[in-house]
């Protein structure tokens, strides 16, 4: 079992009354000073949050192509239960990696009740998207955390910030899943600049972004950037760009050198702010930094801890938490040719209403949610959802 050490705190759910944990540095924290991305209108018929570049200039840049899918026709989505549980979680990150020795589903960390985790689960997949537990003897995370981002780099898997049994921290770790499937032990990976948790993260070629998050009472509105080198190091994080304004708990998909970032909070969680429904659409420039953001169609509910991706010209996003409750619904909006969205319209709900579930993994076919909470109190469920597009 994985480790379970002191209160989590209730920092990590979206209601009132709540005691901010003691700000307390880790030793690699740094100043720094955000550096400011232009800010435009971008190639679309979203509402720029500024206009600060050449609209001719914006007018032609590149144009979407879904391009080829396991299935270009299938665009109905039905979820199932899996027969293979989850050990109850949420707060946690997942992800999948193909290697020679196949494909498998990871899940890392996060939190049940009032403990913070630091077990990694393994799953094999199959073909037909199916999955098996596996025996493999899985290295820990090097320290227990939930709300932490995390993407993966070529075959390395890389965690940001999150909430330890003691602090909000600003450490990143990685660890590389081998070419027989199994995952190297976990290294440290230099720090974020600022102390967050509930920041959103993605990755682009060698690169890795993690952006926004929050240590109460500040919101961060930054976007910081490492690069993996060739002999498998990471080069220090370094600010690449600013949001219109600070953002935390939101879903975040990259679509080409696009990046979508969907509901969340804009104050701290503490204070139980509203939750949003605006979408932002950030630009990767050549030169790796990140601007040009623009707003897109809204969502049609408020969400927040829930969880986006693509799939056929679609992006899709569901579960998490509403101005209310947990959340079981699904919503996609088409992609545009011009990278902008149409209106968003609810497809197939989840099987269980459930928070904290921040990443939608995909496999051919499919798509997978893994655990999540059930309620406020940070009860978590086993159940592993497999989505079906057909």
């Amino acid at each position: 079992m994985g480790l379970r050490t002191g209160s989590f705190l209730s920092i990590l759910v979206l209601v009132m009354g709540c005691r901010p944990p003691e700000v307390v540095p880790d030793a690699g924290d740094q100043p720094m000073d955000a550096a400011v991305a232009d800010v435009d209108a971008g190639p679309d018929a979203g509402t720029a949050v500024d206009a600060g570049l050449d609209a001719s200039v914006v007018d032609a840049g590149p144009v979407y192509d879904a391009g080829p899918t396991e299935c270009p026709t299938c665009n109905t989505l039905s979820w199932v239960t899996s027969g293979t549980p989850s050990r109850p979680r949420n707060h946690h990150f997942s992800c999948i990696v193909e290697v020679d020795a196949g494909t498998f589903l990871f899940a890392m960390g996060g939190v049940e009740l009032d403990g913070v985790l630091n077990d990694v689960d393994q799953y094999s997949l199959a073909a037909n998207g199916e999955i098996f537990a596996t025996d493999a003897s899985v290295p820990p995370m090097l320290v227990a955390a939930g709300g932490m981002s995390g993407a993966v780099v070529s075959n390395t898997i890389v965690l940001a910030g999150g909430m330890t049994s003691t602090r909000v921290t600003n450490s990143a770790y990685r660890a590389t899943v081998q070419a027989d499937g199994s995952l190297s032990a976990w290294q440290a990976t230099g720090n974020t600049l600022h102390q967050r948790m509930h920041s959103g993260a993605f990755s682009i070629g060698n690169d890795m972004y993690v952006i926004g998050g929050f240590n109460h009472p500040t919101v961060w509105d930054d976007v910081v950037k490492t690069t993996k080198q060739p002999d498998g190091t990471f080069s220090p994080w370094t600010t690449v760009g600013t949001m219109p304004g600070p953002r935390s708990h939101f879903s975040i998909t990259r679509i080409d050198r696009f990046v979508y970032l969907a509901g969340g909070l804009d104050q701290s969680a503490f204070i139980n702010p509203p939750t949003l429904t605006s979408v932002l659409r950030g630009h990767i420039a050549a030169d790796g930094t990140m601007g040009e953001w623009t707003e897109m169609t809204a969502l049609p509910v408020p969400l927040a801890t829930h969880g986006s991706f693509e799939w056929n010209g679609y992006l899709y996003v569901g579960g998490g938490i509403n101005s209310t409750s947990q959340e079981s619904g699904v919503w996609r909006a088409r992609v545009q040719s011009n990278y902008s969205l149409s209106a968003w319209e609810q497809v197939a709900s989840l099987p269980q209403a459930r928070g904290h579930v921040h990443q939608f993994p995909q496999y051919r076919t499919h798509v997978y949610s893994i655990g999540g909470a059930l309620d406020f109190n940070l009860n978590s469920t086993s159940h592993i959802e497999v989505g079906t597009f057909q």
